[in-house]
């Protein structure tokens, strides 16, 4: 049967061609497969390395789930493409319910003398994802009324504002680590007695450290990483753009922070500076290694203010993402500053309620999701729920002066 398929896969039609020219490969419904075009050789498409992302966005015409994939002849470039799913088509519908039962893909990448068929294991997790994912999509499917639901307007919107390689962003491969856990493995078995007790005693300490008091700061912490080096790649593009032009990045921070953020965020901002300087300084002195009695001091006198700081106000990652947020780190893409709110001013302008806005704004946004900590806007607090909305319509308010559209207040 699997050689049968891997035959057959040329047989594409015209429908076929173009989706694999818009998306990179088509997908077969009647043999379950997805086709890939595959300009190296034969034994590449063997080795080539394929990892899968599943993506969920909520727009205002449809929900859209999307399986991407990365596949890797070589590190340096990959091949990116993906398969948007329409909820409402039985036939994709029939092929997500059955690779989540046999969690697996067949892909077959088209190249000669003639296509290499290749399968890929979803992992226990990923099929968790998926199933949480694909029934959020089907409720958001049915509450979409006939007349508003456009899976097409759905796709073009998520051309236009997702960026596939961001997904698949890591330092090593799967099989990168699997090579390295085997090397530590072999190298670990050439240790004496000695050594191995030692570096066991040095683990539980390390691990001691982090686990159990500790687990749901790493955890937390680990969902944001991310975000976090967005923003720290934003910081760089912001550096390499305003080099040598201070006066002209002052004017972007004045015009960011009156253009962008709601005024209590402000307050938040300037409540939070002193700890952002007493941070900075702390440091820059410990970025002098040769530092002399007198710095070590002084480094120790910051090292207590800052704590004691800490201590009496408070200092979460909220917080510091404020200041973050005032420049665009909400989750965007690297040197966007301001996050896109059209899709929820439309829903707003069409009168649905702040609370149905502030729910595809979070459904729609990984961050705010990592950010809260839960997958569905009905899990948040009322409390939680309340500061999204906020957010949401000040945002909104922001985005309608940048584009000089009125503020949707309708009842």
């Amino acid at each position: 049967m699997r050689q049968f398929l891997a035959m057959n896969t040329m047989r594409l039609t015209k429908d076929d061609l173009l989706n694999c020219s818009r998306f990179g490969c088509a997908f077969l419904p009647k043999e379950n497969l997805i086709c890939v075009p595959w300009q190296q050789d034969a034994q590449s498409a063997r080795s080539a390395e394929v990892q899968l992302q599943i993506l969920f966005n909520q727009y205002p015409n449809a929900p859209l789930l999307s399986l991407a994939f990365q596949i890797s002849r070589s590190k340096v470039l990959p091949y990116y493409c993906y398969v948007p799913f329409n909820i409402r088509n039985e036939a994709h519908a029939k092929y997500l319910s059955e690779i989540l039962k046999i969690g697996k893909i067949e892909i077959s990448l088209l190249t000669k003398p003639r296509p290499v068929l290749r399968t890929h294991d979803i992992p226990a997790s990923g099929l968790a994802l998926m199933a949480n994912l694909l029934e959020t999509a089907v409720n958001h499917s049915n509450s979409t009324p006939e007349g508003l639901y456009d899976f097409e307007r759905a796709v073009a919107e998520f051309e236009q504002k997702v960026h596939l390689p961001d997904f698949f962003q890591c330092v090593v491969t799967g099989s990168e680590l699997r090579q390295m856990i085997d090397f530590f493995k072999r190298d670990a078995e050439k240790a004496t007695p000695v050594q191995k007790e030692q570096a066991a005693n040095i683990a539980r300490q390390v691990l001691a450290v982090f686990s159990p008091n500790h687990e749901g700061l790493v955890r937390d912490f680990t969902k944001q990483i991310p975000s976090i080096r967005r923003s720290l790649l934003f910081i760089s593009d912001l550096h390499e753009y305003f080099r040598n032009n201070f006066e002209g990045f002052s004017q972007f921070v004045i015009d960011a922070i009156a253009s962008h953020a709601p005024q209590e965020e402000n307050l938040h901002l300037e409540a939070q500076l002193p700890i952002l300087e007493l941070l900075l300084n702390l440091l820059e002195h410990l970025r002098k290694s040769d530092a002399s009695d007198q710095q070590a001091a002084a480094r120790d006198v910051e090292l207590r203010d800052l704590a004691s700081r800490i201590t009496n106000e408070g200092l979460s990652l909220e917080k510091m993402k404020i200041l973050a947020s005032l420049f665009g780190f909400q989750g965007g893409l690297p040197g966007r500053p301001h996050k896109d709110y059209s899709a929820e001013y439309d829903l707003r302008l069409q009168g649905r309620k702040w609370r149905e806005v502030a729910e595809h704004a979070y459904i729609n946004d990984a961050d705010l999701r990592q950010e809260f900590g839960v997958t569905e806007y009905r899990q948040l607090t009322k409390h939680q729920k309340t500061v999204l909305i906020h957010r949401v319509r000040e945002g909104i308010r922001a985005f309608a002066k940048r584009e000089g559209k009125p503020f949707p207040s309708v009842a």
